[in-house]
């Protein structure tokens, strides 16, 4: 698996959203799904993190990981966006941008720096691709381990906290 490892900043992301170009024989992108790292933010250590996760996905076998992963001060490129992601459930890779936020929220939920951070990603993603659906990892499988507060009442938070316009519908869980 080819990863990118780039660590950008928001406006850096949002220069890489506005050039992105995408062809009638690219893949169509109508849903974000979003995910937790298996560790704690404060292990975060940037790059080598991002290796760490690329030797995770290469040990069972993925061909592609998620698409981004945001921590408290940057968002890290993974998987190309235009490339399908991998995510640990089956069947919700196609059409998908998978975003890892760093960190474990079982019991809590992300800190003001990666939820601002996930605000702006997500209303780029949103408006670029005029997706509506928004589902948290735990939606589609609830014995994965993922946190069920990462779902639609904390991204419509996220929306009214930071005054950002997530292009998203009801239909989300």
């Amino acid at each position: 698996m080819k990863i990118l490892n780039r660590k950008m900043t928001l406006k850096a992301f949002q220069d890489y959203i506005d050039e992105m170009k995408f062809g009638i024989f690219d893949r169509k992108i109508d849903r974000i799904i979003l995910h937790h790292t298996s560790s704690p933010i404060e292990s975060w250590q940037n790059s080598a993190s991002m290796l760490h996760y690329w030797r995770l996905y290469e040990s069972r076998g993925w061909k592609a990981g998620p698409h981004l992963f945001i921590s408290k001060d940057s968002i890290w490129l993974f998987t190309p966006i235009k490339k399908e992601g991998k995510a640990s459930t089956k069947g919700i890779n196609k059409g998908s941008i998978h975003i890892e936020l760093v960190g474990r929220y079982f019991d809590k939920y992300p800190g003001p720096e990666v939820a601002k951070l996930t605000a702006h990603v997500l209303e780029l993603l949103t408006n670029k691709f005029k997706i509506k659906t928004i589902r948290s990892h735990y939606s589609y499988d609830e014995n994965s381990n993922c946190s069920p507060l990462v779902d639609f009442p904390w991204v419509v938070s996220l929306k009214n906290k930071y005054l950002v316009n997530i292009n998203i519908t009801k239909d989300i869980c």
